[in-house]
């Protein structure tokens, strides 16, 4: 394993205290929907379709009194392919942002979502969201769903919550996802309403069992989901045809990867295999090479050598231990440091980017952006000999001068000490 060194805490505690930023675009900038069994009987099922989309992915139409608006069309067509016909449901959403700024926002969201109740069959199931005003299509997305037979276990349908607030359950839209590093919050669905749960399981992807727990759930009577704003969640409300069960996995030492929640009720047992994904996870860091070749920014030759030598799995292992050493809590699978230095060059990538280099995080003023973080303060100054970019970080007592050379290249000029 790479000892951590002097090098390392220097960088640790620059990076902690350092002022905050925004994030470059990941899996958030994306259209995601996914679709839930939510309540069934002997011959119909109950079905939730539901959207989430960022703020920056909308076309906004800025009126003449300076609002900002955007209209959705949220439609589902489910076609039976044994009978023969299909069942329409649309929703319309008219979202308006307080102003520029909230419509170029990744934490401002739109979601939605439309219920369908259908006969048990085989659906194909055609979602699609859309601005009809604008003439835009954002997603549109098919699946397959066997609504045929109730499962005999009693079990359903597995979701999972990226927030829980009282009865209030906030759902992660990417289907079969729990977001890593949070807590697992999972909810099932089972068609027996007077079962009870007498032990969750929680099983790596080929079996392996991981934690055990009786009794770790607690149940409501029924599930649908309401709207709250500019999103939607579920609630616990009085349904005769479904019950719901919810529970909590810490998983502070459990990392990314494939796995199995088993649940085992008075009616039967079932496995459900999920994925434990880091949905926000730095697009520097998911391309290996690109994470590898960054590292020099912050080792000596030497050691960067050493961690680049080797086949890919050994490379591999390298670059992790590198990182372990650098992790503030290694107790945990989530490290903070190295997830902070990826979120730093992908917003080096998206801002600094040029002509002649595309990668900002390869130039002077993306290498400064991922080691000090975002300045205090950017001033430009003209004159006869150049245009110059003035970066100031009171905090470190740095100044960093950058030169114009070619349009919109700067190269680094000096650095001065505040």
């Amino acid at each position: 394993m790479v000892a951590k060194s002097s090098l390392g805490v220097l960088l640790s505690a620059a990076m902690l205290s350092g002022t905050a930023f925004p994030k470059a675009g990941n899996d958030r900038n994306a259209t995601p929907f996914s679709i839930w069994l939510i309540g069934g009987g002997r011959d119909s099922v109950t079905i939730c379709a539901g959207y989430a989309v960022d703020y920056n992915r909308l076309v906004f139409i800025k009126s003449s009194g300076g609002t900002f608006s955007a209209s959705l069309t949220f439609s589902i067509d489910a076609m039976d392919s044994v009978a023969g016909f299909n069942r329409h449901h649309s929703k319309c959403k008219e979202i308006a942002a307080a102003g520029y700024e909230q419509t170029r926002s990744g934490k401002s969201r739109a979601a939605d979502f439309v219920l369908l109740r259908l006969p048990r069959s085989v659906f194909r199931i055609t979602a699609e969201l859309r601005d009809d005003v604008q003439r835009i299509t954002y997603a549109n997305t098919t699946v397959r769903r066997n609504f045929q037979d109730a499962d005999s276990s009693g079990f359903s349908t597995l979701m999972f919550f990226d927030s829980v607030s009282g009865r209030r359950y906030y759902p992660a839209m990417r289907p079969g996802a729990a977001i890593f590093p949070k807590p697992i919050r999972y909810g099932i669905v089972s068609w027996d309403t007077s079962s009870r749960v007498s032990r969750t399981d929680l099983l790596t992807h080929d079996g392996k069992l991981i934690v055990s727990a009786a009794n770790p759930t607690r149940m409501a009577a029924g599930f649908q989901p309401s709207s709250s704003g500019t999103g939607f969640y579920f609630t616990a409300v009085p349904d005769s045809m479904s019950c719901f069960i919810s529970g909590t996995i810490p998983a502070d030492t459990l990392p990314e990867g494939h796995y199995q929640l088993r649940v085992r009720g008075d009616s039967g047992e079932k496995s459900f295999t999920f994925h434990y994904i880091w949905s926000d996870k730095p697009l520097t860091l998911r391309k290996f090479d690109t994470a590898l070749s960054l590292l020099r920014y912050i080792v000596p030759d030497s050691l960067y050598s050493e961690i680049e030598s080797g086949n890919e799995s050994e490379r591999q292992a390298k670059f992790d231990a590198f990182w372990k050493a650098m992790d503030p809590t290694p107790g945990t699978a989530y490290n903070e440091l190295e997830a902070q230095y990826y979120e730093r060059a992908d917003y080096a990538n998206a801002e600094f980017g040029t002509i002649g280099t595309r990668d900002g995080a390869l130039t002077d003023r993306g290498k400064a952006y991922i080691l000090y973080g975002k300045p205090d303060s950017i001033r430009r100054e003209y004159g006869d000999d150049g245009t110059f970019e003035i970066w100031s970080y009171p905090g470190l007592r740095k100044g960093l001068v950058f030169r114009e050379q070619g349009f919109g290249e700067f190269k680094l000029y000096r650095t001065e000490n505040l």
